[in-house]
C-alpha cells in the first residue's frame, strides 16, 4: 500500500525533528567535554592520593633505616665482627637494603655485610644535608651506578643521565663519640629497585611514573621505563613550588613534551620528596572511551527518533504503523536483553524459568535447555538456602523488589558472587505476572575488597610492631620508663622548642641515698623493688608533657617543661616528702629509703643540654655532701665541688 502524502504541517514537524535530533547531538558533545573534565579532576585527585601513600612508604622506610642504624650504633666499639654478624641479622627483614657498612672518619670501609665493599672509600661532600656534620641526621648521598658501594666505587661518579643499569643510594648517619675523637659513619646501600617495583605495582607505567627526589632536586629513582634520572630540570615545576609549598598538584609539560598531571609531597621527617606524574593523554583516552559507549547508546536513540518522527507524520495506515511500531519494539527489547552485560532472568511466579539472555548463560555455565523451564530458586538463590528464598518471596509480595548479595555455584563447580535485583511485574489489574532478576557478577569486587582488609590488617601489624621495636629502643625494662637514650634525643629538641618560646625549663636529677647499702643488706631484687616504687612515685607525680627518664642505676632524671626553679623545688619536696614517709615490702621485709634531689632551670642556669645536666648534678652533689634526704637547688658555688667526692658520697 502506498503512503499517504505528506500533511500541511510536516515542515514544521521536520523542523521539530531536526532540532530534537541537533539538541541531542548537542548533549553529547557536552556530556563529552564534561566526562573530560572530571576525569582531569578524579586523576589529580588520585595523583595527590598516590603522592601522599608514597611518600609516607618512603617515610615508613627511611625510619626503618633509622632503627637498624639504632640497634648498630652500640656495635662498632665491640669489633667489626660483631658489627657484621648484627649487620647481616638486620639485613634478613630489609629488603630495601643491599648491604650494611661501617665507616671510619675518613670515609673509608671497615667493616661491611658485603666484603668486596671493605677498603672502599665514600665522598661525604655528596651526602645532603652537608649541614651541622656533627649531629646524627640521616643523609642521602647521590644514586651511583653499580649494584652497591664496592662497584659505584670502581664506576666512579659517573653522573646521574648515565645511569642505565643497576643503581644504589647511600644513606648514612654519624655514630657518636667523645669529644675531640673522631667518628665514624654507618652507610646504609638503599636499593632503588625496590622502590620503582612498589610505584609500578600501584601505579601502571603505561598510565605514568614516579620520581623519588632529594629535597635539592637531585633525582634517586624512577618507575618510568624511559625515565632513568636526569637531573633536575626532568621533574617541570616540581622544585620551584617545593619552595613555597611542601605538597601540591598541578598540571605541567616536561621536557620531552609530555603534558601530565604532577602531585608531589615532601617527607614530613626526611630530606626527599615524591613526584607522581600522571599522563594526560592516558586519562583522556579513558574519558573518550566512555563517552564513545555512551554515543552508542545516545546515536541509536536519536535515529530512533529520526524513525519515529516520520513514522509520526504519516496519517495514512495507523493500522500498519502501529504494527510496525510493536515490532521495532520488540526487536529493540530483545537486542537491548541480549546485548546486556549483567545477566537478566524471567520467572513465573510458580518457580519457572521463562527466558533469560547470554550474559545469564555465560555467567551460570549452563546450557540453556537446563535452565529455561526448570526452577529459578536454584540459579538465584543456590547456596544460600530455603530460609533466604522464603524472605526473598515475602519481601516481593509486599514492596515488589528485592536486592541483595547472594553466592552460587557455576557449572564446574567454582563459587561466585553478585548483586542480585527482583522485581515484580504486574498487569493492568495488578495482578502478578512475572519477575525480572538482573545479576551483576561482583566476584573480582568481594575479592578485591578482602584483599583490601588483609592489606590493610597486615599494615597495622606492621604499625604495631614498629611501635613496639621503637619502644624497646627508648624504654627501661624495669620500670617502663624513657631511657638514657631516649633523654639524650628529646632534651635538645625540648631545649629548642623553650628557646624559641622564650620559657623556661626545669630539670630535677634524683638519685636514692645509701642504695648499695639496700642491695648490700635486702639483696638486689629488693633493691630492684625499691626503683620500681620510686619510678611509680616520680610518674604519679608528673604533669602530661613532662618526661620522666631512669639515667642509670638507681639515678633519675625529670624534665619540666615551662616550670621554673620555686616550682621545681616545690614538686621535688613532695617527691623526698613522699619516698621519706612510706615503705617498700619485700619477701616481709619493711624497707625504709630517702632521696636527694638537684634542680637546674634553662636558660637562667645552662645554656645546652650537657651544661643543665652537668649543673643538676652539681646540686645533688650539694644534696648528698649536706646529709641526704634533701633537695637543693643549682647555685654557683656547686660547679666547684669534686666528681670524686660525690661519688663517694653516692655510694
Amino acid at each position: 500500500m502506498n503512503p499517504l502524502p505528506l500533511p500541511v504541517r510536516q515542515p514544521t514537524r521536520i523542523l521539530i525533528l531536526v532540532l530534537l535530533v541537533v539538541g541531542g547531538l548537542g548533549l553529547l558533545m557536552l556530556e563529552w567535554h564534561r566526562e573530560r573534565e572530571r576525569a582531569l579532576q578524579a586523576s589529580q585527585a588520585s595523583a595527590t592520593t598516590l603522592a601522599r601513600s608514597f611518600e609516607d612508604h618512603l617515610t615508613k622506610t627511611l625510619h626503618l633505616v633509622e632503627l637498624v642504624f639504632s640497634t648498630l650504633e652500640s656495635t662498632p666499639d665491640s669489633g667489626t665482627t660483631q658489627f657484621e654478624a648484627a649487620a647481616r641479622f638486620a639485613l634478613r627483614s630489609a629488603p630495601y637494603l643491599r648491604s650494611l657498612s661501617l665507616l671510619d672518619a675518613q670515609g673509608q670501609v671497615k667493616a661491611s655485610t658485603d666484603p668486596a665493599n671493605v677498603g672502599a672509600g665514600f665522598a661525604f661532600g655528596s651526602a645532603y644535608p652537608a649541614v651541622e656534620p656533627e649531629r646524627a641526621l640521616l643523609r642521602i648521598g647521590e644514586v651511583r651506578a653499580g649494584r652497591d658501594i664496592a662497584s659505584a666505587a670502581a664506576a666512579g661518579r659517573a653522573g646521574p643521565e648515565s645511569i642505565g643499569g643497576p643503581s644504589v643510594v647511600p644513606v648514612l648517619r654519624r655514630l657518636p663519640a667523645p669529644a675531640g675523637a673522631p667518628a665514624g659513619w654507618i652507610l646504609a646501600a638503599v636499593n632503588p629497585e625496590y622502590f620503582v617495583q612498589h610505584h609500578s605495582q600501584m601505579l601502571d607505567p603505561r598510565e605514568g611514573h614516579v620520581q623519588w627526589l632529594r629535597y635539592d632536586g637531585m633525582p634517586l629513582s624512577s618507575s618510568g621505563p624511559e625515565d632513568p634520572p636526569r637531573g633536575k630540570a626532568h621533574s617541570g615545576e616540581v622544585m620551584r613550588r617545593l619552595a613555597q609549598q611542601e605538597f601540591g598538584h598541578f598540571e605541567q609539560i616536561l621536557s620531552d613534551d609530555r603534558a601530565v598531571l604532577t602531585a608531589y609531597r615532601a617527607s614530613s621527617e626526611y630530606p626527599a620528596l615524591i613526584v607522581v606524574h600522571l599522563y594526560r593523554a592516558s586519562v583522556l583516552a579513558a574519558a573518550d572511551a566512555q563517552t564513545r559507549a555512551l554515543s552508542i547508546v545516545v546515536l541509536p536513540v536519536l535515529a530512533a527518533l529520526a524513525v519515529l518522527g516520520a513514522f509520526a507524520l504519516r496519517r495514512q495506515g495507523q493500522f500498519e504503523r502501529r504494527e510496525r511500531e510493536l515490532l521495532r519494539q520488540l526487536r529493540l527489547s530483545a537486542s537491548v536483553f541480549d546485548a546486556s552485560g549483567d545477566a537478566i532472568v524471567l520467572a513465573l511466579p510458580r518457580g519457572g524459568v521463562i527466558n533469560c539472555n547470554q550474559a545469564f548463560l555465560r555467567l551460570t555455565g549452563l546450557p540453556r535447555e537446563q535452565v529455561v523451564g526448570h526452577s529459578h530458586r536454584h540459579f538465584v538463590c543456590g547456596m544460600q538456602g530455603r530460609e533466604v528464598y522464603s524472605r526473598m518471596l515475602q519481601h516481593l509480595l509486599h514492596a515488589d523488589a528485592w536486592q541483595g548479595e547472594l553466592v552460587n555455584r557455576r557449572a564446574d563447580g567454582s563459587p561466585y558472587t553478585v548483586l542480585a535485583t527482583v522485581n515484580a511485574v504486574r498487569d493492568e489489574q495488578g495482578r502478578l505476572h512475572h519477575y525480572v532478576g538482573v545479576i551483576r557478577d561482583i566476584t573480582e569486587r568481594k575479592r578485591a575488597e578482602a584483599a583490601e582488609r588483609e592489606s590493610q590488617l597486615l599494615l597495622r601489624q606492621q604499625a604495631t610492631e614498629q611501635r613496639l621495636l621503637r619502644d624497646l629502643a627508648i624504654r627501661d625494662p624495669l620500670t617502663g620508663l624513657y631511657n638514657r637514650r631516649y633523654l639524650d634525643e628529646t632534651l635538645p629538641r625540648e631545649l629548642a622548642r623553650i628557646k624559641r618560646d622564650g620559657t623556661t625549663l626545669a630539670l630535677v636529677m634524683v638519685d636514692i641515698d645509701h642504695f648499695k647499702a639496700i642491695n648490700d643488706n635486702y639483696g638486689h631484687p629488693a633493691g630492684d623493688e625499691v626503683i620500681r616504687e620510686l619510678a611509680r612515685v616520680l610518674s604519679t607525680g608528673a604533669r602530661e608533657g613532662d618526661v620522666v627518664c631512669r639515667y642509670g642505676g638507681e639515678e633519675f632524671v625529670i624534665v619540666m617543661p615551662g616550670m621554673g626553679a620555686t616550682a621545681a623545688l616545690a614538686r621535688a619536696e613532695r617527691w623526698r616528702a613522699r619516698i621519706a614517709g612510706q615503705t617498700v615490702r619485700v619477701d616481709g621485709e619493711q624497707i625504709r629509703c630517702t632521696l636527694s634531689a638537684g634542680v637546674a632551670v634553662f636558660p637562667e642556669q645552662a645554656d645546652g643540654a650537657d651544661g643543665l645536666l652537668k649543673r643538676a648534678d652539681s646540686a645533688l652533689y650539694r644534696a648528698k655532701r649536706e646529709g641526704r634526704d634533701r633537695v637543693c637547688p643549682f647555685s654557683p658555688g656547686d660547679a666547684n665541688a669534686e666528681t670524686s667526692a660525690r661519688r663517694g658520697l653516692v655510694a
